[in-house]
């Protein structure tokens, strides 16, 4: 709140506010042009719808009424009348000669126009289907299913069957209605190529050819689904109005139809404002030029203004905010030779200072968390190695060379990787198997009296770089002091998790363990001084390493013993 009083009572705030006021005007007379020529090239957009659709139409009808003309010349050909009314009586050699020569007159028509795809002539007293690619039949189902859908449809216009468009010509003098012809002449029409022709007129979304018996040649371009409109529909409810203002998916459009009174023919075009309009398009577009130059106006003398004072002050609170958060690298920068370049240049020598103290400070615990991490690896011993000795020199006496043989392999392994000094670090998988190596010396010695279970570790932490020694000791803790002294079966169990990045590692038994020394465990971890065991050195480690959140926790087993819990958070060394 007292921020907002601050702005309304700020110079800034009533400049800002005056220049506002000062443009309303010029916008307004902006509006007012817009809006204007708007509503004058509403008035031409008609005119202009017509002219594109009367002239696409005229082609279509030129080509259309091209190709009837031909077609009916090819009815009165001299050869297909002798095949049709003589063809029973002329032997072989004419029939074939009058096929092949009317074949060609076929091909002749094909070719005159585009808008021809195929020929077929149906002679019914020969039960011959004579096709312009030159191919001969006897089945004429096809012809037949074309002539009955003529039928249905008009008897003088293109017809429609299975999506293709067809002139259904009999022979001059056949009845309508009846397959009482003497020969039927189909010639199939392009539909792709009336598309075409359609699709040519000027901003045309929809276009469709018909007759009076609603035969359709459609043209529909791919268009927003929401601006779709159905315009058979609409031609056959208002075929009467001419021109047809419609509104479709809230956008603004035209219906437009011409005739054709030689040809019985129409053309009905659907054609969006906007595509018929280029002109509306270039005006909208310098009306918006217009309001962005002004909003940038305003935008360029706020800055200006701002820059002045409040541009320097905000800089400096957020180099504030930058510092706060922990980057000590930033630094300003002031071009001005003004009290701004003052307060900038002791900014940034305070944040110099500050970083260098920080610095030192890091550096000098860093150096002890090192001195002291080397004095608690050094306190790691090989406790079991006299034992282990005595284990060789009994196999020895039992001249069991095969178990002295493996006992000496692990006892290498184990001695290879307690000497390694590349490293303070090794991999997950590494100290797991050293551990696994310690385990399988210690189950030689013990036999059959222990039994222990390692889980699998998960890949995504088999690699993941940890302290060496830091999962062995708590192994040997078990082995040392929790279930030396069982009489039955001992059971160490080894499990690992991954989660969120949470590396968790248990290692529990089922040894003769109090709740009196579990908490005595526990209270050893959280002292800072005093004698380190094993637990506490590896505990001490990680959280010189990791940070607080990471250690060792015990717990009462679900086994029965002793529950020990290593835990590395998801970050590295700190």
């Amino acid at each position: 709140m007292r921020r907002l009083i601050r702005l309304q009572g700020s110079v800034f705030t009533r400049f800002v506010a005056a220049f506002l006021l000062a443009i309303m005007p010029i916008c307004a007379i902006g509006v007012t042009l817009y809006n204007w020529q708007i509503r004058l090239l509403d008035n031409t957009t008609v005119e202009a719808f017509g002219t594109a659709a009367k002239h696409g139409f005229n082609k279509v009808e030129n080509e259309l009424d091209k190709v009837k003309t031909l077609s009916y010349a090819v009815l009165a050909d001299e050869d297909l009348l002798a095949l049709a009314n003589s063809g029973m009586i002329m032997d072989n050699y004419q029939k074939t000669v009058s096929m092949n020569r009317y074949i060609r007159r076929m091909e002749n028509l094909q070719d005159s126009s585009g808008y021809i795809l195929r020929i077929v002539t149906y002679i019914p007293g020969l039960n011959r289907v004579l096709d312009s690619s030159g191919d001969l039949s006897s089945d004429a189902g096809i012809p037949l299913q074309i002539y009955a859908a003529s039928q249905r449809q008009n008897g003088w216009h293109f017809t429609v069957w299975e999506d293709r468009l067809f002139y259904v010509l009999p022979n001059p003098g056949a009845a309508a209605g009846k397959p009482n012809f003497t020969y039927l002449l189909i010639v199939e029409l392009s539909s792709s190529r009336i598309r075409n022709e359609l699709a040519g007129i000027a901003g045309a979304e929809q276009a469709i050819v018909y007759d009076a018996y609603h035969t359709y040649a459609t043209y529909a371009r791919e268009s927003d689904p929401d601006h779709h409109i159905d315009l058979k529909s609409l031609v056959r409810q208002k075929a009467n109005a001419d021109p047809l203002k419609v509104n479709a998916g809230g956008r603004t459009a035209w219906i437009v139809n011409q005739d054709s009174e030689y040809q019985g023919l129409s053309l009905a075009a659907y054609l969006p404002e906007g595509e018929i309009n280029p002109q509306l398009r270039e005006l909208r577009r310098y009306f918006i030029f217009f309001s962005l130059a002004v909003i940038l106006t305003v935008f360029i003398l706020t800055y200006l203004t701002a820059n002045l004072i409040k541009g320097p002050l905000g800089k400096l609170v957020s180099a504030f905010n930058e510092v706060e958060r922990g980057n000590l690298s930033l630094r300003l920068e002031h071009r001005k030779n003004d009290e701004f370049r003052y307060i900038y240049r002791s900014f940034n020598a305070m944040v110099a200072k500050i970083k260098g103290l920080l610095e030192q400070v890091y550096e000098q615990k860093i150096l002890a968390q090192s001195a002291e991490l080397k004095q608690l690896q050094s306190q790691i011993n090989p406790h079991f190695l006299y034992n282990s000795f005595f284990v060789i020199r009994n196999m020895a006496r039992l001249n069991d060379t095969e178990s002295v043989k493996r006992f000496t392999e692990y006892l290498a392994k184990y001695y290879q990787f307690m000497t390694q000094r590349e490293s303070d670090d090794v991999r997950l998988a590494e100290e797991v198997g050293h551990s696994r190596v310690y385990a399988d010396i210690q189950k030689m010695r013990f036999g059959e009296r222990i039994r222990i279970r390692f889980g699998e570790v998960p890949p995504s932490a088999a690699n993941k770089l940890v302290p060496r020694l830091i999962l062995q000791p708590l192994v040997e803790n078990v082995f040392e002091h929790g279930i030396s002294s069982l009489a039955e079966e001992g059971i160490i169990q080894v499990d690992f998790a991954d989660e969120n990045g949470k590396l968790t590692v248990s290692v529990e038994d089922n040894g003769d363990i109090s709740e009196a020394e579990i908490e005595a465990i526990r209270h050893s971890l959280k002292q800072p001084f005093g004698e380190v065991s094993g637990i506490v050195n590896i505990h001490k480690r990680l959280r010189l390493l990791f940070g607080e959140t990471s250690g060792i926790s015990v717990e009462r087993s679900g086994l029965g013993g002793l529950k020990i819990t290593l835990t590395i958070g998801g970050t590295e060394h700190v």
